[in-house]
């Protein structure tokens, strides 16, 4: 009778599990090292995927750093350049300015060309003359520089005070806005020409502080001065066309005299709309006999008429 095989928990290593196990484990660790080679080969592809993209990269920005480059050298060698010379310049928007004064005041460097043309300095320098407001400097392709300029605009001629009483008394041209302008030669202000009848027909300030003395381009701060441009600027259309004169010693003396030779005490810049309205009132109602109006508190007017009635014919 043949004799059992023992149970054997773990077969030695000559034997056929053994063996077939073995050769299991075998292939499962062959298996692991394939897929690590693998995994490393996919890192080696992409490694050398960015760093082709990186030197595409570094090339695109260097291309980019060498045109940046010449065009700048590019453009400062054409700044510098006498390419396209101003060979003009043109005054706009002058109307009492001569232009050769503008031109001869603004003063293009010969040298300026529409490339290099100092714009601002121009500018500043067009400032200085009292007749202007404002200037804009604009350049025309290909060889003009335009001074496109606003003149001050007028609200009166003020009588100054003489000095002494062998000085004669000086008529100055006034802004809107209480800058002096120059003084009035005959049709000749300053660096400007205005025409005799335009001259007639600007308001006159008159009995002025004997302490004003007018400089150009300086704002003058008399308050009978400001308080008659204050009016001249807020009287309706129709009001400030009757005004010949204002007599403005200080603001609250301020009268004026009408076209029609009527004298009107108005005191301050207060209350202008309701002052009219009195005015008006008044001038209809004695209209052809009223001599003198007072407004200065337009809830208590008083007024001078004369007996002559209108003439109806």
């Amino acid at each position: 009778m043949r004799p059992r095989t023992p149970y054997v928990l773990g077969a030695p290593s000559g034997s056929r599990f053994a063996h077939d196990n073995g050769d299991e484990a075998y292939e499962r660790s062959g298996d692991r090292r394939s897929s690590r080679s693998s995994r490393g080969g996919s890192r080696g592809a992409r490694s050398s995927g960015s760093k082709g993209l990186m030197s595409k990269a570094r090339v695109r920005l260097l291309i980019t750093l060498v045109v940046t480059i010449a065009a700048c050298g590019g453009a400062i060698a054409l700044y510098f350049s006498g390419f396209l010379p101003i060979t003009q310049v043109t005054v706009v928007g002058n109307s009492k300015l001569l232009s050769g004064h503008v031109i001869s005041l603004a003063a293009v460097p010969e040298d300026s060309t529409f490339f290099r043309t100092d714009t601002e300095a121009i500018r500043q320098r067009l400032l200085t003359e009292p007749w202007i407001s404002d200037v804009s400097v604009e350049r025309g392709f290909p060889d003009t520089v335009m001074l496109r300029i606003t003149e001050q605009p007028i609200a009166a001629v003020v009588s100054i005070v003489p000095e002494t009483a062998y000085d004669a008394v000086q008529q100055w041209v006034i802004s809107k806005d209480g800058a002096w302008i120059a003084e009035v030669d005959k049709d000749v202000v300053g660096s400007a020409r205005i025409s005799p009848e335009e001259l007639v027909k600007l308001p006159k300030i008159k009995d002025v502080s004997a302490a004003v003395r007018p400089v150009s381009g300086l704002t003058e701060t008399d308050e009978g001065i400001a308080n008659a441009l204050t009016l001249l600027r807020e009287f309706s259309p129709e009001m400030r066309g009757m005004v010949a004169a204002i007599s403005a010693p200080d603001a609250i003396k301020t009268s004026l005299t009408l076209y029609n030779n009527v004298r009107v005490a108005f005191g301050a810049a207060e209350n202008i709309e309701a002052k009219e309205l009195a005015i008006a009132s008044l001038l209809e109602e004695y209209a052809g006999t009223i001599t003198y109006i007072n407004v200065r508190m337009p809830d208590r007017t008083s007024h001078r008429a004369t007996d002559q009635k209108p003439d109806t014919e």
